[in-house]
């Protein structure tokens, strides 16, 4: 299924937030009855923002994290 909506947002110690942000744009997504994605890019975070998104992953299939480890705020 080729995707026709992308949304691409950074993130860096969100985790309070991410949740929110995430079924909120999964939620207007859906609306549009069109396939689309979600790639949230967590930026070294030094909170537990990657084990959220990996949590809504599970529930979200059209997220996509991207968990970035170095070179922060590129």
């Amino acid at each position: 299924m080729k995707v026709k909506y992308s949304v691409v947002t950074p993130a860096r110690n969100e985790a309070e937030n991410l949740s929110i942000l995430v079924k909120g744009i999964d939620r207007i997504l859906n609306t549009f009855h069109e396939p689309y994605e979600i790639i949230i890019v967590n930026d070294n975070s030094q909170d537990n923002s990657e084990q959220v998104l990996e949590n809504l992953k599970k529930e979200i299939h059209a997220l996509h994290p991207i968990h970035r480890k170095t070179n922060p705020g590129v």
